[in-house]
Order: structure tokens, then sequence, then C-alpha cells
């Protein structure tokens, strides 16, 4: 036979808008991997600027560098942040173009004033700053299913809080039309006080 049914998820080249403007920020690709029952198997997202990869398998998640032969060196597990206090939050959302910034902001501008900073970038890199703990909180609102599941399975496996906004479970979905409204927390008080704001 063919062998089991296999999902991939790709993101080639995330921030090409930014790359054809000359403006040397936010470059990365994605790729995920996930069985037949929605369940991820592996997934990597690979920025293009630092050369360094973030990626995981079925249970665990790391980061690492690309040697110029391809070969991974630094290879480290990663986890999120303890930040359990909104104020001290870092929290990422896409924000770069106005038909994100202008609704996401109007709607939810009672969250974003109690954090302490907010970084205007998502996409899977999004899911890996949270499982880094570079930012606390990864706010994915109305994102496409490739900028959700090419890289939220690094988020998980790290062992970060990741659900909808009405704090249900985010399922895989073969549906790549749909959009989603994410909420990927490093701790389980932070993700309970940004439901709180946002239910």
């Amino acid at each position: 036979g063919r062998g089991d049914t296999l999902y991939v998820i790709s993101d080639p080249f995330d921030g090409s808008l930014l790359y054809k403007r000359g403006v040397p920020a936010f470059w990365f690709t994605s790729l995920a991997i996930y069985d037949a029952e929605g369940n991820p198997i592996a997934a990597a997202v690979g920025d293009c600027l630092t050369a360094t990869i973030d990626f995981c398998d079925a249970s665990k998640a790391y980061t690492a560098r690309i040697a110029d032969d391809g070969s991974l060196t630094d290879v480290a597990p990663i986890q999120p942040s303890s930040v359990t206090n909104l104020s001290d939050a870092h929290l990422e959302t896409y924000l770069m173009k106005p038909k994100f910034m202008y609704p996401t902001v109007d709607e939810y501008r009672t969250l974003f004033e109690k954090v302490r900073f907010i970084l205007p970038n998502g996409g899977p890199a999004g899911f890996c700053d949270t499982a880094k703990g570079r930012v606390d909180i990864y706010f994915a609102y109305r994102q496409p299913h490739i900028e959700i599941f090419s890289g939220v399975a690094i988020a998980q496996r790290a062992g970060c809080i990741v659900t909808l906004f009405d704090g249900s479970p985010l399922k895989f979905d073969t549906d790549i039309n749909k959009r989603y409204d994410v909420l990927c927390c490093a701790t389980q008080e932070l993700h309970e006080q940004v439901l709180e704001l946002i239910r």
C-alpha cells in the first residue's frame, strides 16, 4: 500500500513582503507534519536571518544553530517563561498589515493596555517565540490555517498552554481556508488572565 495518510503544512517564506522591501526582519520558513488523526508528528521553524531552527518531535521541542554544511549544532531543549502576571508579560500579535492591526487593537485594547510590551509579529514564529520565552503570550487573531499549524506543535511540545479564544482545545482541521483565534501562553496563570479579559 501507500502507507499512512499524512498532512504536511508549510509556509516556505514567511516575511516575503519584508524581504521584497529589503527589510531584514522576520524572515522564516516552516514545515509541520500531522498524522491522519490530526496529531503532530514533527514541526520546524527556521529563522533565515540568524541560521537557527526551532523544532519538535512527537514529545519535545528544541532549538539549534544551522551550520554552513546544514548540520545542527548547539541543540538544546526549549521551554516557555515562568511569567504569571499580565503586567509583566510580553505579548506577540500580528499587527503589520492594517487589515489586521485596526480590528485587533479595536477589539482587544483592554488586554493590550495591561501587558508590558507588544511585539507586532506572528505566524509560526510567534509560537516559537513563546516556546523559547522570548515573549510570554502569542495572541493569534484571525490567523490562517498555515500560520497556525505550521508552528503551533513546537509551542505545545515545549509546554505552552494553547487553546482557542473561548478556552476550548485547538484541533487540527484539513480545511485550509479556515481562520483561527488561538491563544498561546507560557503559563496557566497568564492563560486564565487573558481568557478572563477576552471572553
